[in-house]
């Protein structure tokens, strides 16, 4: 399973991590930003209307679940 939200297709990113010499930053290492995947089951409703079996459970971004929730 790739580490990618299924509903809004948030993935990792390269980033930097910058160090502050005495008067500059210096960018010295990359690294990947993963997103903050959570297991969230979908409800009923939802999978009936998407053609998925019941209790279904995805992995979706930390974002999703919280506009999930409001709607």
């Amino acid at each position: 399973m790739a580490r990618q939200c299924p509903l809004c297709e948030k993935s990792g990113v390269h980033v930097w991590r910058r160090v502050k010499t005495i008067s500059q930053y210096n960018p010295t290492a990359q690294r990947k930003q993963k997103p903050n995947l959570q297991w969230l089951t979908l409800p009923s409703e939802v999978t009936k209307q998407a053609g998925l079996p019941t209790k279904s459970r995805i992995r979706a971004c930390a974002k999703c679940i919280k506009s999930f929730g409001k709607k």
